[in-house]
């Protein structure tokens, strides 16, 4: 019941971030899963069927 409640989806949906260390939170964590994804897609994958 409270998932369908109006005052918790209210909660969820205005979240924002007000202070420069959100800000920088925010930052912190899209860099670090922005490199992950770099750091996979340039590895090199032996176990995949190529014509070589």
């Amino acid at each position: 019941m409270l998932a369908l409640d109006g005052t918790l989806a209210k909660d969820i949906f205005d979240y924002g971030i007000h202070t420069v260390s959100g800000w920088l939170g925010l930052a912190l964590v899209v860099g670090i899963v922005l490199t992950l994804i770099w750091a996979e897609s340039t590895k090199t994958h032996h176990d995949k069927n190529t014509r070589k």
